[in-house]
Parts: C-alpha cells; sequence; structure tokens
C-alpha cells in the first residue's frame, strides 16, 4: 500500500485532494516506491500559466514536481537512495515496474497537472475492463528511458477553464498521442472557444461550462476535429449504443451530466466495463454495465454506471465509481444523468450501430 501521509503531501495542491483522487488507482496499481523529479517543466503548465499571467495574476513559479511511481515486488532498497547514482541505479532496475507519473506545479495553490498512471485492466470473473482510449508516454529520467500506457488525466484549474474544458482536453491529448493531432493546452481549448475576448480588467474566462452543447462543438471543429452530438432517445439502450460504438472504435466521448437544475458537469469516456451474463444479449452494448471516465473531481478511471441496478448486481466497489461531489453519496448513472454526448473523431467515419 502506498505510505499515506508523505505522499499526500506531495501531491495535495491547492484546496483540492489530489491525493485522495489518485489513491484507488494507485493502490490498484500495487505502487510502493515513488521518485520525485525537481525542478523540471511541463508544456501544458508553461502554456496555462502564461495565459494566468496575462490577466494580471500574481506571477507564480513556472517549474514543477514530477512524482513518478514504482511498483516494486520489494519495495524500496535499504538503505534509501540518496545521491543520483543510487537513484539512477535503482530506476534501472525499477523501469519494468514503472505506473506512470504526475506533475505538481511549485505553487501550491495550483491543482495538480498532467498525470498519466498506467491503465490497469482491473477486474474480477464477470467484470471486464476495456480500455481503449489508452496511448504511450515515454520519460527519460536520470538517464533510463521509461514508459507508461496509459490515458492523460489532470485537475481543472478554475482560473483558466471549466470542467467541459479539461474533458475536452482528455480526449484530444489522446488523439495527439494516436492520431497526430494537434498538441492544445487547456487555456489553448478555452481560447478557441471563443471565451478570450475580454478586457484586461475582467477576469479570464470561464471556458465553455454551461454554454450550448454548439460551443463545444464549434470548439472541436475549429481544433480540426469533426464531432457528432448523440443525444438521449426514447430508449436508453440506444444512447448506450451509439455512445459505445464510438469508444469501442477507440475514440473519446465527451458526456455532458445535468447533476441538478443548475450543476452541469463534463467527463470524458475512454473505456467500458463489460459484464458477463447468464443469458447471452442480442446486441454486444448490452454487457457495456459502465464507461470508464476521467472526472477531473473524482479522479481518473473512474465508473459511471449504467443505471443504478448494475452497482447492486456486479455489487461495484463504491471507490471505483466516479462522484463528483467528494464527500458526499450523489449516485449518478448514464441514463439517469447524461443529457448529451459528443464524439471526437479527427475525420468524418461511418459507425455501424
Amino acid at each position: 500500500t502506498i505510505a499515506g501521509d508523505p505522499l499526500a503531501n506531495r501531491l495535495n495542491s491547492g484546496s483540492s485532494s489530489s491525493y485522495q483522487k489518485l489513491k484507488r488507482h494507485l493502490q490498484l496499481l500495487n505502487v510502493n516506491c515513488y521518485v520525485i523529479e525537481d525542478q523540471c517543466s511541463d508544456p501544458d503548465y508553461s502554456a496555462d500559466l502564461e495565459y494566468i499571467v496575462s490577466y494580471k495574476s500574481p506571477k507564480a513559479d513556472p517549474l514543477c514536481k514530477r512524482v513518478h511511481f514504482f511498483s516494486c515486488p520489494f519495495g524500496l532498497p535499504s538503505p534509501r537512495p540518496s545521491s543520483n547514482e543510487q537513484v539512477r541505479s535503482f530506476i534501472e532496475s525499477a523501469t519494468t515496474n514503472y505506473r506512470g507519473f504526475a506533475t505538481v506545479p511549485v505553487d501550491s495553490s495550483t491543482p495538480l497537472g498532467v498525470t498519466v498512471l498506467k491503465a490497469k485492466e482491473r477486474g474480477r470473473f464477470e467484470l471486464h475492463l476495456s480500455l481503449t482510449c489508452v496511448a504511450e508516454y515515454k520519460f527519460e529520467l536520470l538517464g533510463n528511458r521509461l514508459s507508461v500506457d496509459g490515458t492523460a488525466f489532470q485537475e481543472q484549474d478554475p482560473r483558466i477553464g471549466s470542467s467541459s474544458d479539461v474533458a475536452m482536453w482528455t480526449g484530444m491529448r489522446h488523439m495527439h498521442k494516436c492520431h497526430d493531432c494537434d498538441w492544445m493546452s487547456v487555456s489553448e481549448i478555452v481560447k478557441l472557444a471563443g471565451q478570450s475576448s475580454i478586457s484586461e480588467e475582467q477576469s479570464p474566462p470561464s471556458g465553455t461550462e454551461g454554454n450550448a452543447s454548439s460551443t463545444i462543438l464549434d470548439t472541436l471543429e475549429h481544433a480540426g476535429y469533426r464531432p457528432v452530438l448523440i443525444e438521449p432517445t426514447s430508449k436508453p439502450s440506444n444512447f448506450v449504443e451509439q455512445v459505445d460504438s464510438y469508444v469501442e472504435s477507440g475514440v473519446p466521448v465527451v458526456l455532458s451530466l445535468r447533476l441538478s437544475d443548475d450543476t452541469q458537469h463534463f467527463v470524458t469516456v475512454i473505456g467500458r466495463v463489460l459484464a458477463g451474463h447468464n443469458t447471452p444479449y442480442r446486441h454486444g452494448n448490452d454487457y457495456v454495465a459502465a464507461f470508464i471516465v476521467h472526472d477531473d473531481q473524482s479522479g481518473p478511471y473512474k465508473w459511471l454506471p449504467r443505471d443504478q441496478e448494475v452497482v447492486t448486481e456486479f455489487n461495484f466497489n463504491e471507490m471505483d465509481v466516479m462522484n463528483p461531489f467528494q464527500g458526499e453519496e450523489i449516485e449518478v448513472n448514464f441514463e439517469s444523468d447524461v443529457s448529451y454526448a459528443i464524439a471526437m473523431p479527427r475525420d468524418e467515419v461511418d459507425i455501424e450501430t
């Protein structure tokens, strides 16, 4: 298990509990060692920081720390490596046990930056995790080459954008890694949304939150995508089927969840939880018990249940299920709470359903 307090102190930033968002997945990956890379730069943070400072916000430290995670069968060597040479030797012996990284801005008021954790296809006999929007991320640390297969995640920085902007960023970053689409930071996405033409006396724009789906569609089109709006039908299984068709093909899908009359939230679908049943179904999407999403509020690789029945039927672990309201027990599911979905193909595609 993770040694709680030391790592929690390294990851917590601002008022958010970043460590709690990552804790479940780090435990599932059996992470028991981490190496901290001091004073490194991150292109996403640099771009977003420049954007914030342009609106007369106080200057912040442009450097970051990057926490690299490992799952070592025998734990950390004793005595603990201290010199660069000792750390280099440890990393060399643990490259096959690399489980990803988290970018932590030195400025404690800034949320967790770009984070990529290994996409673990966990599950049990009757549940299979199918992660379809995964890419390889490579690093060089003290002369050692590290790589991890996962989906990029980061927390929302309210000074820059909203959950919809972060949701689009998650999808765009995957398409950049896998299909050579343009690299874009969250701040660049906000600018594309047409929210940046404000006077210097005003605050930075809040992004696309609360706007019509047309704003997100326009933003994605300006970024070079051919987005597809998918709306619920009278038959919930049809809605699931349409979304699943894109996700199965490796195309990320942004979901808009109406959590209350005045609360709209966005997540990115990157895979599915497939459930086995005693009675065979006619359609493959009938086996989709949940969608796997990146949720900037509750963490990476969270499950959005198809409905509340599957939660009980397959005894979902509450730590796996997304909950954008941390500390409150609020049930969220696809069929009841998703108001629309937007698929993010790069080119026009004909998805058979």
